[in-house]
């Protein structure tokens, strides 16, 4: 091996199938890991130590800049360059509380090897670090377009996180570490406080690259099959060696656990100014309760978090639901190196804080005397193993193991430990026996010093009055200005804004590297997938190599309803698993389904079909995993799910009718973008109305609704009905995924458990659409902002798709990230002929939709060199490819095979990707013209903001959240 390592440790990791060594690098300190095997996706990682010392976000905004230019590539963002331009499978960069780390993958070696040359030139040698406009662009900065206008601030970083803080936890999860880890890195926020980043300085900014991104205090991770020896000489010569070793300063240490304030501790969380605060309270129980480096204690607070409440079968969840405490229930844990474990109660009375820490320890107290249900232990460790050795379930596993291993060498602990988990295993099987979970309630919970209760009302305006007050200092600022300084902030505002709208010089372009249409594969695999029928039912196979693992879900057609039913079926499908059956009760029935399966879970969707807009599938899917062993006790559990599940509680189905819209109010905000977006296809296409009654936001609304009954027996009645009447063999069809031999052996038991006959009719529901502008009100601080159209008699080609491309890493990125300062933008163009935009933490509405507005304009005049298009094709091109899972090329297969999209015709549309030119690209402005000019727009966001812009909505919704 290269002669400027040191091997530490070598050995062959048995559960990942590859030999594992441990390096360091002499002239530096660098520590580096090797996985070596047969996976082509090949993994690059490298990560820094960068514990925070206040809440500017240094970080964070770092960890944005150092993607935008550097010594070798002069482009403005060689990130987005690549995210155009590369066959990656995987390419992005975190923000832990106490590292930053910056992974790439690909299946292609000239790609792998750019991709990494693009980070390592990046992380060592950034242009951030002389030029300010990329910290004024992905930080923050004062802008000021005239003299008449306010003074703001702007910054993707900075809008970022104005979106983050409007999540409840966000603001729970901050709160609570400024006083359990007072004194520490830990106390404050490494991704920023929107309200304190523009209190970092440029200055600061690049002192604190200089101080972490050294060699000495980085840790790589290379994974995969490839020529680790010649990787390791060229990381070497390269970069490592241009540097010489020093001490970063940076360790973190375990924190020593002290005692917290015994008295309870009262703070505020921001509610839209709108929101009643009454019953809106947090409750927090917070613990530290272990080693981050310690594999055992991870997964201990993993495990001990599904036994106390993250599962049904959990007597404390239940306990504290039955008692009226709170809406929900759950467990709250961060990365870091002390562990941190946090219980919060949901949508409580603050003055129920003394009964809820009463409920907790009592049950404690319990569970320590009389020794936690051997049955509930068993089948949590059972999925656990069984997930563990099923695989990552993610395609880019080698990811998966980077973040694994950088995270352990970050606390100079062994990257080996937590991926040999077999060990771990063991000792939580031997832990059954001998009180270790028992004492770990004992020791972390009870007699446990660092315990701090924290209870956080709702404030509705506290992100209004904080906005107003920056507002008032800014204006105050921009008062006390002299003439020429407020004309050196316009000057810097306009040559920001010209930076961000001029396209990159061909000098620049030619300095990042990128493959050929020639480098390309153009054929595409092919899913298999067969039908078959049993007794009129049918069964749709995908042999995949699974490993002995057998995917198996029943599809029920959910056309048989009527738009009246749907929302109940929605309802049906948050109930299964959560109500008690006739056999048993719903934390037996859950404690049955883990330890005898992976677990098994519902769900609705809908699939639209490929060329007629009009027409779609929509299923209720009852889904599971299993062991070959195990697939007639799965099918069994199934049964009596389906058939034996007893929906006459009714204070269980107002508890679970109140839960689920409690998350479903979590989701909302983070997923602002695809919930505006799924409003305006709802009103155009068939398929997508149907999913939002049944998932999307009118059935949150329709939740909200029966929360407020005073009798929801009525409620029950009706799921009930619609359960009989769906769970028919009319309605029926399995999906197997698994290998040859296990399927063969699978259809006798399918056979024998075929659902019961019926006469239901399939009613495909049609609806007639008059499309209408709507804006969603909510307490976040950011918009997500989406406009679209369906055009009629529309045909998709790999055009549209290279268009989609384009118009999303350029037009829109420069217009509305890096100029606008949102998060995120994009467009998406479908088959169907939908077209829609969107936005993502987005400061702007306006300014939003006038960017939309111009994309035909965009189109008619833009100039395109051939290695632009080339380089646009190459990365359009990668997505028709991407690596699957077993279990993911199995659904994906069902999904092509049920819309009728066949290998033949995704392989036409590559080819019509390969060979798009300039010209074609410029046709498809009459379309986007077309879209734009006869949209429909949906704004979910800041309810203040969308209010004041009221002109342009047919109508308004409150969600209240």
């Amino acid at each position: 091996m290269s002669k400027s390592y040191t091997l530490i440790k070598e050995q062959f990791m048995e559960e990942q199938n590859a030999l594992g060594s441990l390096w360091i690098h002499d002239k530096t300190g660098a520590k580096l890991m090797t996985m070596s095997c047969e996976d082509d996706n090949k993994v690059f990682s490298i990560g820094f130590r960068t514990p925070s010392i206040d809440s500017t976000g240094a970080a964070h905004i770092v960890e944005h800049s150092v993607l935008s230019g550097s010594r070798k590539y002069h482009t403005k963002e060689p990130f987005m360059d690549m995210v155009k331009g590369s066959m990656q499978t995987f390419l992005n960069a975190m923000t832990y509380p106490d590292r930053t780390v910056y992974p790439v993958a690909s299946r292609h070696d000239k790609d792998f090897h750019n991709l990494m040359d693009v980070y390592l030139d990046a992380v060592f040698y950034p242009a951030m670090d002389q030029n300010p406009y990329i910290f004024a662009q992905e930080g923050w900065h004062e802008e000021l377009d005239n003299m008449d206008e306010p003074l703001t601030i702007r910054g993707v970083v900075y809008n970022e996180m104005r979106g983050a803080y409007s999540s409840p936890d966000a603001q729970i999860n901050d709160t609570v570490n400024k006083y359990l880890r007072k004194g520490t890195n830990y106390e404050f926020s490494s991704a920023g406080d929107p309200y304190e980043i523009p209190n970092l300085s440029y200055e600061k900014f690049v002192e604190f690259h200089k101080k972490h991104y050294h060699p000495s205090n980085s840790y790589i991770f290379l994974y995969g099959n490839m020529d680790m020896e010649k990787t390791m000489d060229y990381l070497d010569k390269e970069y490592l060696s241009n540097f010489d070793k020093i001490n970063p300063n940076t360790s973190i240490a375990l924190e020593t656990i002290t005692n917290s304030p015994k008295e309870i501790i009262y703070e505020k969380y921001g509610l839209s100014e709108e929101d009643v605060p009454a019953n809106k309270s947090y409750l927090t129980y917070n613990l530290l309760v272990g080693d981050g480096g310690d594999p055992m204690d991870n997964f201990m607070r993993s495990l001990m978090s599904l036994i106390l409440i993250d599962s049904e079968s959990s007597k404390l969840r239940k306990l504290i639901l039955d008692e009226g405490i709170c809406e929900d229930i759950y467990t709250l844990a961060s990365p870091g190196r002390t562990l941190d474990f946090s219980i919060i109660a949901k949508n409580a009375k603050s003055e129920d804080v003394n009964r809820f820490v009463e409920l907790i320890e009592n049950e404690c107290i319990k569970l320590v005397k009389e020794g936690i249900p051997k049955d509930l232990l068993k089948s949590r460790i059972q999925k656990i193993s069984f997930d563990l050795r099923e695989g990552s379930g993610y395609p880019t596993k080698g990811i998966i193991y980077s973040l694994s291993a950088i995270g352990y060498l970050t606390y100079d602990k062994d990257p080996f430990s937590m991926l040999n988990y077999e060990p771990i295993l063991k000792q939580l099987e031997d832990g059954l026996d001998n009180g270790l979970y028992e004492r770990w309630i004992e020791e972390k919970i009870l007699n446990n010093p660092s315990k701090l209760i924290m209870v956080l009302d709702g404030d509705p305006g506290l992100f209004t009055e904080k906005d107003r007050k920056l507002a008032q200092a800014l204006k105050e600022r921009k008062n006390s200005l002299s003439t020429e300084a407020l004309e050196e902030i316009i000057s810097n505002t306009n040559l920001l804004a010209k930076m961000q709208l001029t396209e990159d010089s061909e000098e620049a372009k030619a300095t990042i590297p990128t493959l050929h249409i020639e480098d390309l594969n153009s054929s595409l695999p092919d899913i298999p997938i067969f039908e078959k029928e049993i007794d009129g039912v049918p069964i749709y196979i995908a042999p995949q190599p699974t490993q002995g693992v057998i995917y198996g879900q029943w599809l029920f057609d959910l056309t048989s309803l009527s738009e009246e039913e749907l929302p109940y079926a929605g309802l049906l499908g948050d109930l299964l698993l959560r109500m008690d059956t006739k056999t048993r009760d719903y934390g037996s029935l859950n404690d049955l389904i883990f330890f005898k399966t992976g677990g098994i879970n519902i769900s609705t969707y809908v699939i639209n079909h490929h060329t007629d807009p009009q027409k779609y599938k929509a299923y209720l899917s009852v889904e599971g995993k299993c062991l070959a062993d195990s697939f007639e006790d799965m099918l069994e559990l199934m049964d009596e799910i389906m058939y034996e599940t007893c929906f006459d509680d009714i204070k269980r189905l107002g508890q679970l009718i109140s839960i689920t819209r409690s998350k479903d109010e979590e989701d909302i905000i983070p997923s602002g973008h695809k919930v505006s977006m799924d409003r305006v296809a709802s009103q155009f296409l068939n398929g997508d109305k149907f999913d939002e009654i049944i998932s999307g936001t009118d059935y949150f609304l329709t939740l909200k609704k029966w929360e407020k009954l005073e009798d929801i027996t009525p409620i029950s009645t009706a799921v009930k009905a619609v359960a009989k009447k769906l769970f028919l063999k009319e309605n029926a069809s399995f999906h197997i995924t698994a290998v040859e031999s296990d399927i063969s052996n699978c259809m006798d038991s399918i056979k024998n458990h075929l659902p019961p006959t019926g006469n239901e009719a399939q009613n495909m529901l049609q609806w007639k659409f008059s499309p209408i502008n709507e804006g969603l009100l909510t307490s976040a601080n950011v918009n997500y902002v989406s406009q679209g159209f369906l055009l009629p008699k529309f045909e998709f080609t790999g055009t549209h798709a290279v268009l989609s491309q384009l118009l999303s890493d350029d037009y829109l990125h420069n217009r509305i990230r890096a100029r606008g300062g949102a998060y995120g933008a994009g467009i998406s163009i479908a088959r169907t002929g939908l077209i829609r935009t969107y936005s993502y933490r987005d400061p702007n509405i306006l300014e939003t939709i006038e960017v939309y507005n111009g994309i035909a304009d965009y189109l008619r005049n833009i100039e395109l060199s051939y290695e632009d298009v080339e380089r646009i094709i190459i990365g359009t091109a990668n997505g028709y490819n991407p690596p699957l899972t077993p279990y993911m090329a199995g659904n994906l297969a069902l999904t092509r095979h049920l819309n009728g999209l066949t290998v033949e015709r995704l392989e036409r549309e590559l080819q019509e990707v390969l060979s798009t030119n300039p010209n074609d690209l410029r046709a498809c402005a009459n379309d986007i013209d077309i879209a734009m000019k006869n949209s429909i727009k949906c704004v979910l966001g800041n309810g203040t903001l969308i209010s004041s812009q009221k002109q342009i909505f047919d109508k308004i919704i409150d969600l209240g959240i």
